[in-house]
């Protein structure tokens, strides 16, 4: 879902979007766009059953989970955790080398992009990475604008 809401600027992009990408394995990943509220600023979280990772503009973060959860009755509707524990203190992430200065991050793939050509070797994350990201944000914006689930066809991979 989506759309513009805020900014009635006569912009087309939508300044809010919400998107839940099912995979299979049972892998599942929500992404949410909004640019009507500066809470938090720019951040990407991905929540995994062992951890949770924060990526932030400048520096990034990791959550552990407990491993210790009880399962019970709790609120006499559902089961759920009985001792309500908390994600683990933020651990920072240190994507720098000592003495290496933060840069923007499109130096950081263009950068990257050179050295691949002068050391002859593939990218990390290439083509092939490429489209499949681009199909699947055309599919969620197709379902944001259309309100209609949209499904991976086979034509769509490579």
């Amino acid at each position: 879902m989506g759309g513009i809401n805020y900014w009635k600027d006569g912009r087309t992009t939508f300044d809010h979007v919400r998107a839940i990408y099912d995979y299979p394995g049972g892998i599942k990943s929500s992404v949410n766009s909004t640019l009507s509220n500066a809470f938090n600023g720019y951040n990407i979280k991905i929540y995994g059953d062992r951890a949770t990772v924060e990526i932030q503009r400048e520096e990034a973060f990791i959550y552990a989970e407990s491993t210790n959860n009880e399962r019970g009755i709790v609120d006499g509707v559902t089961g759920a955790t009985v001792s309500v524990t908390t994600q683990g203190a933020a651990q920072k992430i240190n994507f720098l080398q000592p003495g290496e200065k933060l840069l923007e991050p499109t130096t950081y793939a263009l950068t990257d992009f050179r050295d691949c050509i002068l050391q002859n070797r593939k990218p990390a994350s290439g083509v092939d990475n490429g489209i499949t990201s681009a199909i699947a944000i055309i599919m969620g914006n197709q379902a944001a604008e259309s309100g209609d689930k949209q499904i991976w066809l086979d034509k769509y991979s490579i």
